[in-house]
């Protein structure tokens, strides 16, 4: 009996969910450690003690820059091994230490140093396995990311649980022993793509274009140095007005319940509610965005984001645990596509080309928000005693961003798409039976895997 050969590329999808959403699980539940913090560090204000998570949490995506260094030199193996180890010591030094400054250094910068060693490379793999012309691409990305709900969904209440049972230190320690054992097996699996992987698509007609979702072939657009650098600005600053608006109330939602007189295992309650609203989002995006939104996530986006400011304006007059909860659950749905689709969303700001540099800056973008959020949370809080005015923020900054969204759209309609409109008749292209001949899997594969190929494979 012949057993058929599983292709490698689902072996790593398995195995990067599954270590993202333990890193997202650890770094997403801080805010049960914030709630904890706040009754033990008394004498820290709260703009300190959430920049901490902030800062863990802004760094897995603000330092991506920092990571390529790693990535290009020793390989995505042997870089994710690297950060699974940092991030190990990271958490359990933590457990070791009784001032939130030191805390803030070895969790908030020593394991979230590690963490985006571990969190990043799985994205580069997985495009390598699951490239923009697969039929599989937004499934696979969007699903990535995923592990960010899912980890808190599954991590807070277990986190709530350690606290309350073993304390915060013997938590941390717990996590680190964990995070190492689940990280090194992962690790282990993160091989790149081989010629003989072949994909199982069963396609070789090869998509270079965002455009409509539309598979076809043609030659990479050449696009004006200032364009490009005028749609990265803007995306750069979309991001982390998004991020900034979009991850703050996480951060801190535990902890605005508890200022409202709702408990704190009801409030970790709320977080699990709210998470499994937001993980209903981006699986629904995983499922239908190949289909139905691939080539159209920039519209997407300037709709959600709107949507998205409308429910901040709302969740600023929420006084309950009942009204609260049901904000949370349309941020959460709201906000699923929003995430779950940036990594395709890149290959549309520029139609097509330079999707891993539009990523990093994403990245920074995405990681520098949720470091803004927080703090300007709590310094909210520090002035106010009340996270009521974060919600009005909110609502501006989501306001704004979409409006942000909507300039790219156009700005790349008319920049780049009507640029290659004008090459088109000044320099006719070949007949389309021509254009869209069949490339084979052997050439393009062969000229594709070389330039990305782990060091350590070679």
């Amino acid at each position: 009996m012949c057993v058929p050969k599983i292709y490698w590329g689902w072996v790593v999808l398995v195995a990067s969910v599954s270590v993202r959403t333990l890193v997202h699980g650890i770094v997403g539940s801080y805010g049960e450690f914030l709630v904890v913090f706040s009754h033990v560090f008394q004498g820290s204000g709260m703009t300190l003690l959430g920049w901490i998570g902030a800062m863990a949490y802004g760094l897995v995506n603000a330092a991506t820059p920092l990571l390529l260094i790693p990535y290009r030199t020793i390989g995505g193996r042997r870089t994710v091994f690297l950060g699974v180890f940092i991030a190990s010591i990271g958490l359990a030094v933590s457990g070791t230490t009784h001032d939130p400054t030191d805390i803030f250094f070895t969790y908030g910068i020593l394991t979230g140093m590690g963490m985006l060693l571990i969190n990043t490379p799985p994205f580069f793999l997985i495009d390598m396995y699951f490239p923009l012309e697969s039929k599989y691409h937004v499934m696979t990305t969007s699903m990535l990311m995923c592990t960010l709900p899912l980890g808190s969904l599954s991590f807070n209440p277990l986190t709530n649980y350690m606290l309350h049972t073993m304390g915060w230190e013997i938590s941390f320690s717990t996590y680190a022993i964990g995070l190492f054992i689940v990280g090194c097996i992962c690790a282990s699996t993160f091989r790149t793509r081989a010629i003989e992987d072949i994909s199982p698509d069963n396609d070789d007609e090869r998509l270079t274009s965002a455009e409509n979702g539309e598979v076809k072939v043609k030659e990479e657009p050449q696009i004006r140095k200032r364009v490009m650098i005028l749609l990265a600005v803007i995306w750069f600053f979309t991001k982390l007005f998004k991020a900034t608006a979009y991850f703050g109330p996480f951060f801190v939602l535990v902890k605005h319940l508890e200022t409202l007189g709702v408990p704190q295992a009801k409030g970790a309650l709320a977080m699990t509610i709210v998470s499994s609203a937001e993980l209903c989002g981006r699986a629904v995006t995983s499922v239908f965005g190949d289909k139905y939104a691939k080539g159209k996530f920039l519209y997407l986006y300037a709709i959600c984001t709107f949507l998205l400011g409308l429910e901040n304006f709302a969740g600023a007059y929420g006084t309950t645990f009942t009204h609260m909860v049901l904000y949370g659950a349309a941020l959460g749905l709201t906000g699923g596509p929003v995430i779950a689709g940036v990594f395709t969303t890149c290959a549309e700001v520029y139609d097509g080309p330079y999707v891993h540099e539009l990523f990093t800056i994403c990245r920074v973008g995405l990681g520098s928000g949720m470091i803004l959020g927080a703090v300007l949370a709590g310094a909210i809080f520090d002035a106010t005693g009340s996270y009521h005015y974060m919600f009005y923020m909110n609502f501006g900054i989501f306001m704004l961003t979409s409006l942000m969204y909507t300039s790219i759209a156009v700005l790349r309609n008319i920049l780049i798409r009507g640029q290659k409109k004008e090459d088109f008749f000044q320099h006719p292209m070949k007949p389309l039976e021509t254009s869209l001949k069949k490339v084979p899997f052997e050439e393009s594969s062969s000229s594709s895997f070389s330039d990305n190929q782990d060091p350590n494979e070679k």
